[in-house]
């Protein structure tokens, strides 16, 4: 059998709670029969008020207006004795999904083995921000002393991956509303090497001033 793409392949009918084997679109026999004729795989209960107490029941047909024999019996006493004529129309019927589909298993996340040596290593002895000098070595008390901090923390969409991590000052670790580790730019050690680029170098102090026409 070979079932169209996007079908996963399972063992079990996808509607939850439906052990039976699938023999086509992911379906059992009961429940692919069912769609086929109504377009809907899942059972629909059908309810609707009673005539009398007005509480819903559940109809096992469409004609059906009364919940049970006592309200039955209550609204052929009542068209008795009462000099009008009652309205014998039913309330609207209410479908209900009773069976649902099986919710999809969240995908594994696939976590990457390193170690803190590799961030470390990684790092290249410099702080992610500013572009200072660390040292692994280095006390809590020393400029050079860098800690091991997510990029992107797991909780706000981060991978659990050594490229994710980074060695950051105390004093360096900044975070924008997202959680986002913030990175300076502009500074030695940055993605451009501390240089400032085209069109925004300022004037120098000794330099003279252009001659006005």
């Amino acid at each position: 059998m070979v079932l169209p793409s996007g079908v996963p392949v399972t063992s079990d009918c996808l509607i939850a709670g439906c052990r039976e084997e699938p023999v086509a679109e992911g379906l059992c026999r009961m429940h692919y029969d069912r769609m086929r004729r109504t377009g809907n795989p899942v059972k629909q209960r059908r309810s609707r008020a009673c005539l009398v107490c007005g509480r819903y029941f559940e109809a096992e047909r469409s004609t059906k207006k009364v919940c049970g024999p006592t309200c039955r019996k209550r609204w052929q006493r009542m068209r008795e004795a009462s000099g009008f004529r009652l309205d014998p129309t039913p309330n609207p019927l209410k479908s209900v999904d009773w069976e649902h589909p099986r919710e999809k298993e969240p995908e594994p996340v696939m976590a990457e083995v390193f170690t803190v040596g590799d961030v470390w290593h990684a790092s290249r002895g410099a702080c992610l921000v500013c572009g200072g000098i660390v040292r692994r070595t280095a006390g809590p008390r020393d400029p050079a002393y860098g800690i091991s901090v997510w990029r992107v923390p797991p909780d706000k969409g981060g991978q659990p991956r050594l490229a994710n991590k980074a060695i950051v000052h105390p004093a360096c670790e900044r975070r924008d509303k997202n959680g986002i580790l913030r990175t300076c730019h502009g500074r030695k050690g940055a993605s451009h090497g501390g240089k400032r680029t085209k069109g925004t170098q300022g004037r120098r102090r000794n330099q003279p001033r252009p001659a006005q026409a």
